[in-house]
C-alpha cells in the first residue's frame, strides 16, 4: 500500500516509499541508534509497567506477584495505542507507520530472546 488512504487511485509515484519502507527506516535508523536495541529498551519499559500494574492490582486487592510483562508485550501495547488512535483518525499516516514499526520491533525483540 502506498502512502495515502484514499479509495481513489493513488497519485503517488511507484518509487515513493511505502509505509513499510518508512517504518523500516524508523526501526533500524536513528531511533535504534538513539534508544538502543528494542529488546533492551522495551525490557526496561516492561519492568516499569509490571511494577505499576502490580501496585495497581495490589491497591484493588488482586494478587499477581508472579506475572511479568515482556519486551514483546510492550511492542503489542504500543501497537494498541496506535490502533486506538487510528480509530479516531483513520488513515493518519504517522500512526500507520508507527503501527508497522511496532510489529517489526516485536519481531526484533523475539529474535533477541
Amino acid at each position: 500500500m502506498r502512502v495515502g488512504m484514499s479509495k481513489k487511485k493513488s497519485v503517488i509515484p511507484d518509487e515513493a516509499p511505502t509505509i513499510l519502507d518508512m517504518a523500516k527506516d524508523l526501526v533500524y535508523g536513528d531511533r535504534a541508534k538513539t534508544y538502543g536495541p528494542p529488546a533492551e529498551n522495551f525490557q526496561v519499559t516492561a519492568e516499569m509497567w509490571t511494577a505499576y500494574l502490580r501496585q495497581r492490582m495490589a491497591t484493588e486487592g488482586v494478587e499477581i506477584r508472579s506475572f511479568v510483562l515482556t519486551p514483546e508485550d510492550v511492542a503489542m501495547f504500543m501497537a494498541m495505542v496506535k490502533i486506538a488512535r487510528l480509530a479516531n483518525t483513520p488513515g493518519h499516516i504517522d500512526s500507520l507507520i508507527d503501527l508497522a514499526g511496532y510489529a517489526a520491533t516485536a519481531a526484533r525483540c523475539l529474535e533477541a530472546a
